[in-house]
């Protein structure tokens, strides 16, 4: 005859097992997990506003490119001088403005004929990190010296955009200042 023997029960185990569920450990865990689930959404939520405004939108005036009255200039704020060049010919005029506030301090524009040749924009220390202007204009050639770089953008056949930084080329690094310089010719 065969016996038959009851399976062996551990009640020890079900005490423990009962005991994590009424206890402070199961309060703490979901308490834990409700912090990690909230910081999660938060992170996603942030993650998926709207890109911060353009810096360069109010610029878009004196891009290079195109034409422009310096008297126009002169009445918004600049101030404007010729160039002291050898030939008579081609003497730019450099218009320039200090801004009080703003990522800008200081913004220079050459016109060259009655055209914009170069608009140069000098950033406030900590304004305008490097990786923002890759993300608004893409990868960069990327050129560093010792103490300093260079990025930049070739936008066609027609404009450059050149950064300058202090330092080592890092995302976090603060550029020094932006030229958009045009490399094209003007239409008579």
């Amino acid at each position: 005859m065969e016996q038959i023997t009851p399976p062996a029960s551990y009640p020890q185990t079900k005490s423990n097992v009962r005991a994590f569920w009424s206890s402070r450990y199961l309060s703490f865990t979901l308490m834990l997990g409700g912090v990690f689930a909230i910081t999660i959404v938060s992170i996603w939520i942030l993650a998926e506003k709207n890109p911060p405004p353009d810096p360069f939108a109010t610029y878009s005036g004196v891009f290079p490119g195109q034409q422009v009255d310096t008297r126009r200039l002169e009445a918004q704020g600049y101030a404007c001088q010729l160039e002291s060049f050898p030939s008579v010919a081609d003497m730019p005029m450099n218009c320039s403005q200090d801004l009080q506030t703003g990522a800008f301090s200081h913004i220079t524009v050459t016109v060259q004929d009655g055209n914009i040749k170069q608009l140069l924009l000098n950033v406030r220390e900590n304004e305008l990190p490097l990786g923002d202007l890759i993300s608004y204009w893409g990868r960069p050639r990327i050129h560093q010296y010792d103490s300093w770089g260079q990025l930049d953008w070739a936008r066609g056949n027609d404009l450059n955009l050149i950064v300058s930084y202090q330092g080592h080329y890092s995302l976090f690094r603060s550029a020094g200042s932006i030229m958009f310089k045009w490399m094209g010719s003007f239409e008579p």
